[in-house]
């Protein structure tokens, strides 16, 4: 679901292609529970459910503020429609949840058992939170926390690289980030798993703004933005073994710097091992 999003066409790229049956619904929308109910009971997926839909906005998540009753449908009732019927019907279901849901406190390294602590005043970050504590009671739903996602194909609109590509001015910040090719293909072995929970949905280590701005440089002479002290949006770091620890020994991840350079190197990940899925 949401495989029209930008989350969710690289979700649909990483999975078609190893599965012999995949069903995108048509115009199927969330808040239609009847509907959504039937659509499953017919499909009936082996594997589960993967949910990439919501409402995040454009350009950022500010968008949410101005709409805050349509971020409520989308992104806490809508999910809970899946989650519900998921459940009625006996399946796994795997929602695309965000680290956002953490202050960024200096020299703190979140894990799945720290609970949300982030007291940002945007609509988007506190529906979030509210989302991850509706969904304790089931015991059917995997919550994965995406942070500053990157894409090899340098998306200017959602992906990190490509908008810090169109920027004059860049935060020298480091974050920990989500490698959507590393992780994507990882989540039907989480869901053929049966993970349960919030899960930090992130690559080992992380990534320096003022390295990706100098890998931009060597490509475009021209590109001379201006490198600020770190401010606005905290710097958040996860701690990704849990993730790990669940899809070993299928899949190795990358870290951070290895998908970085296989990027720019134009490389694609070896991700599984010769025993595959």
């Amino acid at each position: 679901m949401g495989a029209t999003g930008f989350i969710g066409s690289k979700m649909l790229e990483a999975v078609a292609p190893k599965y012999s049956v995949v069903v995108v619904p048509g115009n199927l929308r969330l808040h239609e529970r009847t509907r959504l109910h039937a659509f499953l009971n017919t499909h009936r997926p082996r594997h589960g459910v993967i949910c990439c839909s919501g409402t995040r906005g454009s350009p950022n998540i500010d968008w949410c503020d101005m709409h805050p009753a349509e971020t409520v449908e989308a992104n806490v009732t809508g999910q809970l429609n899946v989650v519900i019927a998921c459940r009625a019907l006996g399946l796994h279901c795997v929602l695309i949840g965000t680290g956002f849901v953490y202050a960024g406190l200096e020299g703190k390294v979140y894990t799945e058992e720290d609970p949300p602590d982030s007291q940002l005043p945007k609509t988007y970050i506190k529906l979030r939170i509210l989302l991850e504590r509706l969904l304790l009671p089931f015991d059917n739903v995997l919550n994965l926390r995406v942070i500053y996602p990157i894409t090899r194909d340098l998306n200017d609109k959602c992906g990190l690289i490509g908008k810090l590509a169109s920027f004059t001015k860049v935060d020298a910040a480091t974050n920990c980030c989500t490698f959507l090719e590393d992780l994507c293909p990882l989540v039907p072995l989480m869901a053929m798993k049966q993970a349960r929970g919030s899960l930090n949905f992130v690559n080992p280590g992380a990534v320096s703004y003022a390295h990706i701005v100098e890998r931009l440089k060597s490509r475009d002479p021209s590109f001379e933005p201006e490198l600020r002290p770190p401010s606005g949006r905290p710097a958040i770091q996860l701690d990704c073994s849990k993730m790990i620890a669940l899809c070993a020994p299928e899949a190795r991840i990358p870290t951070a710097a290895e998908s970085l350079e296989n990027i720019f190197a134009g490389k694609l990940p070896v991700l599984f091992s010769d025993k595959n899925m």
